[in-house]
């Protein structure tokens, strides 16, 4: 069986009932707690419970914004009211090819295979369309921005972040002098991009107004990246690295999977690391292998794993949260 899978789940306190997760869409269970930035919830401890499951052929991004979430299914955008639990179609192209996306600047953000449409979020009118064919989307730091990839003239592939100024929707370019990318998010005063650097593994973080770009020094920083509550989080599949956006130094880790030293599978291709931030939590996929997944409730304070881990199927591909509610998008067959 082809698709994919997209849970519903809630920040809860221990005396909410667990609501019924059915296909396509389920009531909100009504017990969702509303935490605070750095705190729990108000009446015991906080555990994620699922809501809701929706069965779709196919989700190749997932974004937050306006109150609701947005996943691209290859020719559509749908939109997800977190009140409800309804997915609507909100807008159709059969031709099209949408796949990353992002909100920001009362917009959504659509990469298509010719560049990048800008939605109004209201009405489905696309009001723009930027010839620019980047490959992440993030929003923050007062601008759109995503990756690129340009020939040098040694003819090697060197790695572009680019900006879009949601004013203009002018495009300024900042050449980061690597060739490879894994991860990219805007925020707490910077853009930062996990890459890979001279053959190993690293943390850009670039200045939004310069371009000038600092490496983050310190193991697994690599694959996934997220901004919030002060810090920017990256994680290799089987570690989470906290880092101080001010000094730019990690300052704690998270272990997530215990893997052999001779091991040479990556827990990224499992979907193990997917992160998402929003206030007072973050969130991080757990997986061992590519049969199981959970996702795993982080306190921003600490860095440490609060409450179990909840079940989410198998080989996620997306995670975005909002306050109490996170999204995750994972394969069904």
């Amino acid at each position: 069986m082809s698709g994919t899978w997209l849970r519903s789940l809630r920040t809860s306190g221990a005396a909410c009932a667990v609501a019924t997760a059915v296909v396509l869409a389920a009531a909100n269970s009504g017990c969702t707690a509303h935490v605070a930035p750095g705190r729990g919830a108000e009446h015991g401890p906080v555990r994620a419970v699922l809501t809701t499951t929706f069965r779709l052929a196919g989700i190749a991004g997932v974004a937050n914004g306006g109150g609701v979430a947005w996943a691209t299914t290859g020719n559509a955008v749908l939109r997800i009211d977190p009140r409800t639990d309804r997915a609507t179609q909100f807008l159709s192209d059969p031709g099209a090819s949408l796949t990353s996306i992002a909100f920001g600047a009362g917009s959504l953000w659509v990469k298509d295979t010719a560049g990048i449409l800008r939605v109004d979020p209201g009405t489905g009118k696309v009001t723009a369309r930027i010839a620019v064919r980047g490959s992440a989307l993030s929003f923050g730091e007062g601008a759109l921005w995503t990756l690129t990839y340009d020939f040098t003239r040694s003819s090697l592939l060197a790695a572009q972040l680019v900006r879009i100024d949601p004013a203009t929707n002018a495009v300024r370019t900042f050449p980061l002098q690597v060739a490879k990318t894994w991860g990219l998010a805007a925020g707490e005063g910077a853009v930062w991009v996990s890459t890979t650097c001279m053959a190993f593994a690293c943390l850009l973080r670039v200045d939004p107004a310069t371009g000038r770009v600092t490496r983050v020094a310190g193991p697994h920083l690599f694959g996934q990246v997220t901004v919030g509550d002060g810090a920017a989080w990256v994680s290799d599949g089987a570690r989470v690295t906290r880092i101080d956006p001010r000094t730019a130094r990690p300052t704690a880790i998270v272990p997530l999977l215990s893997l052999a030293p001779t091991s040479e599978s990556s827990p990224i291709l499992n979907g193990s690391g997917l992160l998402a931030a929003a206030p007072g939590v973050v969130w991080v996929t757990r997986a061992a292998n590519a049969r199981h997944a959970s996702l795993l409730r982080l306190d921003p304070r600490t860095g440490r794993v609060t409450g179990a881990g909840l079940a989410v199927g198998r080989q996620p591909q997306a995670v975005v949260s909002s306050g109490s509610t996170a999204w995750v998008a994972n394969r069904m067959y």
